[in-house]
C-alpha cells in the first residue's frame, strides 16, 4: 500500500506546500532525527510511490491467482491460496469521518491500488466507532486504519518502554 501512495504529494496537498514528509517516528526539527538525517537517508526505503514495486511485492508474497484461480491477468482484484481457500486481496479500511487526511487518502490511494491488484473498500465512521473497531469489539474485522499522534518537542521514551501499568493502557507500551 505504502507504494501506491505519493507521500510527497500527499504532505504537499495537506499542508498547502509548507510541510516535508519525516521518514522516522521524529519530527524534522528533533534531535533525534537530526543525528540520525545521514543514516536514515542511507539506509531506510522512504517507499517512493511506484505500482511496479508494490506489484513485484504482492506477486513475491504470492497473490498471482485471479478470481478463477487462474494465473492472475492483471485485470481486477488479485487472489491467493491461504489454506486451500481462495481468498481476494480485499484493503478493508476503516476511517474516520470528517478528517481530511481520510479524505485525501481516499483520493489518492484507490486507483494506484487497484493498478496493483487491490481492492480498497472505505467505511467511513465517528471516532468513537473507530476505536472500537481497533479494538475488535464490532461484527467486522478492519485492516486498515489511519491515525495520527502529535510529535512532541522533547520526546520521552519512557512512554514506549515503561513497565508502570498506568502507561500500557494507554497505547504506549
Amino acid at each position: 500500500i505504502a507504494y501506491c501512495l505519493d507521500r510527497n504529494e500527499f504532505v504537499r496537498q495537506y499542508t498547502g506546500g509548507y510541510g516535508a514528509v519525516a521518514h522516522s517516528f521524529y519530527g524534522l526539527a528533533q534531535w533525534e532525527y537530526q543525528d540520525s538525517i545521514d543514516w536514515i537517508n542511507e539506509n531506510l526505503n522512504t517507499y517512493e510511490m511506484n505500482v511496479e514495486s508494490a506489484i513485484e511485492l504482492l506477486e513475491a508474497d504470492g497473490w498471482t491467482l485471479g478470481e478463477d484461480g487462474q494465473p492472475y491477468s492483471g485485470e481486477g482484484v488479485r487472489y491467493k491460496e491461504v489454506d486451500g481457500e481462495l481468498r481476494p486481496l480485499i484493503i478493508e479500511w476503516a476511517a474516520s469521518e470528517d478528517n481530511p487526511v481520510a479524505d485525501l487518502l481516499a483520493t489518492m490511494l484507490p486507483a494506484n491500488m487497484e493498478a496493483a491488484g487491490m481492492q480498497l473498500n472505505t467505511t467511513t465512521m465517528d471516532f468513537t466507532t473507530l476505536q472500537n473497531a481497533i479494538m475488535h469489539t464490532g461484527d467486522k474485522i478492519y485492516n486498515m486504519y489511519n491515525l495520527a499522534t502529535g510529535i512532541p518537542v522533547q520526546n520521552n521514551l519512557w512512554y514506549f518502554y515503561s513497565k508502570d501499568p498506568a502507561w500500557m493502557q494507554g497505547g504506549y507500551n
